[in-house]
């Protein structure tokens, strides 16, 4: 503005979002001089002339949406349109002149004004042309101006997705796009009206972060691409027919405008999945959320879901909602579009629409576990998904739903849809499909284990396990045909073969070595992704080496922004699955949760440059002698609190265990935190001994005792030694169990702390004692796994 002026800018008035009030603008302001000033909150006529700026672009793109009988999808060409023709449009308050005018000191050109969403024949460069015979000019519909270049922008069928602004050869002066030609129905309410006023309304209240996001946030309004079976309601104007209807192929939308949605030049729909139905059949994917749905309703048909019946005396029918998923192969790529229906269970009343809700899911340490053994033993391990597995279990309380979304069933008064089969989001369908599985196992001869219930063992030779986690299996034995078999002919099954990507982690397995590696590189890429780190720096360590909680206390809060929470729920995924490198980590940033502070959230995004150059770093399982051997260690008084935090770690042909958690109560001395602790790791060596031991692995065939090492000698004299302590006489009775089991369950040793390998569970290390501990574990980089290369970037 200075350049074009040459006159210097003295004030910027803005309400109080955060796209105004952060370091950079203030960076900005600072350094050239200008004063900000902000309105108060709730008063935008302080800023009246932004205001009704506003008000005007929005009122106009409303009008070109209505007038052009394009949909939501457009709105962005809507604004920018709306803006560039009122730059070039006479103001009585300035003696009509217009924007441009005052400017600039000359008049606009108007002669290359056209009309929003007419339709346009422009030349087709050579390098869109197939041959030398293709046509040199194609159609398209025009949806504005391109500043600073004598061109207009087009949306046309293109054979690349890259941004194309061709020059327009002719213009074609007609109306608006057909009624059958239009990207919805004009003959029921348009979304774009709603949507616009919510803008408006959002205008009104500055200083909220909302208000400045507007039309952002809102989805596009492109047809959906329906298949014959179930009929779409809410985008077409045809009458609701019988759940069993057909769709009438008049209904379906032009083939040029079908293809062209596949095809958009001037903006990307979010990838991201669609959370709404609505959202799911107006997206770019509609396509593919469409057949996902129909594939969906098609199952509940097959399987009698539901059944029209008169409504109980107090029944209470309960609304359904779609919820969309995108499941991703080891590779991140697209392996399929799922399309779940679910019931809003968060309306249901215990004892009139359930009982007992109590399901249990399979540990992760379970999985650990069989897939080390599946790797030392070489066993094949298979993978297999249950389809809509929550059909197979029958509710024990009568439930009456409401038609779904989109799915239209004649209803006479006082019926309603019976629930025949449990849906997903009733609270009882976990626990009836639990039970529907474990009846069947049964039948087979497959028993669950008393360590994980949802661990099966076939003991029968060859010996067959099977670990559930709901609707996923992972099935593993010498020889799988039968286990497999038998669900096919039991449940409609999804084979997926080997074992390649199981709950969110990437399998890598090397027969040859007898190892299996898991690592998460493509949920740590769309972590770094989403909190726009991909270009970052990294670091070689998690958290700052010798972090102290204390110095948090006085620091400042985090604004609300941030979603915090979320961002330590990611990360803790990543802890349980296969980074107990980030174990510590974790628990230091959770103890901010309520009120999270600057520090915390720094610490946050400095973990996250960690993960940058750490990204393919996993576990590696089944090599290694058959022994067990944990450690312990706690770090006294080192939470925020001044309570311990307690670290232990198990490894059984790899790290199958780890924790790292603060300790309900504040010890006196490090001899009590370190004595909680190595009772903790010896409840884990217990657990997975009996879990070997159901899993016909015994013990006289593992090497050794398993051995618990601990870096307190005050510690290991307590629990070898029952003697009345007087410093010790308060520690709880139930932590002296312990006691038995030394010498006859597992060995207790002495270690020193640089070798005690739990030590960076309690606290943070500096970078090269954090790499001996990670690469002790057995973690490896992906890359660097084929050359049995255990080191850190």
């Amino acid at each position: 503005m200075e350049n074009v002026s040459g006159l210097k800018v003295k004030n910027v008035v803005s309400d109080n979002g955060g796209e105004f009030v952060n370091k950079s603008f203030d960076t900005y302001f600072a350094e050239k001089g200008i004063v900000p000033l902000r309105t108060s909150p709730y008063t935008p006529e302080q800023n009246p002339f932004a205001e009704r700026s506003n008000r005007s672009v929005v009122e106009k793109a409303r009008c070109l949406l209505k007038v052009s009988s394009l949909g939501l999808a457009w709105w962005a060409e809507a604004v920018n349109t709306a803006v560039y023709l009122l730059n070039r449009t006479p103001c009585v308050s300035v003696n009509s002149d217009c924007p441009y005018t005052l400017w600039f000191g000359t008049a606009p050109r108007l002669d290359h004004l056209r009309i929003f969403g007419c339709k346009v024949v422009f030349h087709l460069e050579k390098k869109w042309r197939k041959s030398k015979f293709n046509s040199s000019g194609s159609e398209g519909i025009m949806l504005g101006y391109v500043e600073g270049h004598k061109s207009y922008r087009v949306c046309f069928d293109l054979p690349s997705s890259d941004p194309f602004l061709p020059t327009v050869v002719e213009d074609i002066p007609m109306d608006s796009p057909s009624q059958s030609e239009v990207f919805h129905d004009p003959g029921t309410h348009s979304p774009v009206e709603s949507v616009l006023d919510d803008f408006n309304q959002d205008l009104l209240v500055p200083g909220s972060p909302e208000s400045e996001s507007g039309l952002g946030d809102q989805q596009s309004d492109l047809p959906s691409n329906p298949k014959k079976g179930y009929e779409y309601v809410p985008h077409f104007s045809v009458a609701p027919k019988d759940i069993s209807s057909t769709l009438s192929e008049d209904n379906i939308l032009s083939s040029r405008f079908r293809s062209a949605r596949g095809n958009h030049i001037i903006m990307e729909p979010s990838p991201a999945d669609p959370i709404t139905y609505q959202q799911a059949v107006t997206c770019k994917e509609a396509v593919d959320w469409v057949a996902a749905i129909d594939n969906e309703l098609g199952n509940m048909e097959r399987q009698g879901v539901w059944s029209i019946t008169l409504l109980t005396p107090g029944a209470r029918p309960i609304s359904c909602k779609w919820v969309f998923k995108k499941k991703y192969d080891e590779d991140g790529l697209i392996e399929k579009f799922k399309a779940r229906l679910v019931v809003r269970g968060f309306l249901q009343k215990e004892g009139i629409d359930f009982n007992r809700t109590f399901s249990p899911t399979g540990r992760l340490a379970t999985l650990r576990t069989v897939l080390a053994l599946a790797a030392y033993q070489d066993l094949d391990v298979h993978q297999m998904d249950v389809k809509c597995a929550f059909l197979n279990g029958k509710p024990d309380c009568d439930v009456f739903i409401k038609p779904p979304e989109g799915v239209q069933v004649k209803l006479k008064p006082g019926e309603g849809l019976k629930l025949n089969k449990s849906l997903y989001g009733l609270k009882q369908s976990p626990r009836m499909w639990h039970n529907t599985l474990v009846e069947f196992f049964k039948s087979i001869d497959f028993e669950p284990t008393l360590s994980d219930p949802c661990l099966f063992i076939h003991h029968s030779q060859p010996v067959t396990f099977i670990f559930v986690h709901v609707d996923d299996l992972v099935i593993g034995s010498k020889d799988v045909s039968f286990a497999k078999n038998a669900l096919k002919n039991r449940f409609e099954m999804s084979d997926l073969g080997e074992i390649k990507y199981v709950l969110g982690m990437r399998v890598v397995r090397n027969r040859t070595l007898r190892t299996i590696f898991l690592v998460q590189d493509q949920y740590v890429k769309e972590m770094l992704e989403e909190y726009r780190l991909m270009d970052a720096k990294s670091v070689v360590t998690p958290l700052v080496p010798g972090l102290n909680s204390k110095e948090d206390e006085s620091g400042d809060y985090a604004d609300g922004s941030f979603d915090y929470r979320r961002a330590v729920g990611l990360l803790n995924y990543l802890v349980q699955c296969t980074r107990p490198d980030l174990a510590f980590t974790c628990s230091y940033l959770s103890q901010y949760l309520v009120k999270p502070t600057v520090r915390a959230v720094a610490g946050f995004f400095h973990c996250l440059r960690y993960l940058k150059g750490s990204s393919t770093v996993g576990i590696k399982l089944g090599s290694g002698e058959l022994g067990m051997v944990a450690w312990a260690d706690a770090d006294w008084g080192g939470s925020r609190d001044w309570k311990s935090f307690s670290g232990s770690l198990v490894n059984f042909l790899g790290p199958i265990g780890w924790r790292c958690s603060k300790q309900p109560v504040t010890a006196l001395s490090t001899c009590e935190a370190e004595h909680r602790a190595s009772t903790e790791a010896g409840q884990d060596i217990i657990w997975l001994k009996s879990l070997l031991g159901e899993l016909c692995i015994p013990f006289q065939f593992i090497t050794a005792k398993p051995i618990l090492f601990n870096d307190n000698q005050g510690a290991i004299a307590l629990l070898e030694n029952p003697l009345y302590q007087h410093k010790t006489r308060h520690v709880a009775i139930r932590l002296h169990w312990i006691r038995d089991h030394i010498d006859t369950t597992f060995i207790l040793k002495y270690v020193k702390s640089a070798e005690n390998y739990a030590d960076f569970l309690t606290k943070s290390l500096s970078g090269s004692m954090h790499r001996i501990n990670v690469v002790f574990l057995f973690m490896f980089q992906l890359i660097q796994l084929a050359h049995q290369k255990s080191v850190l970037p």
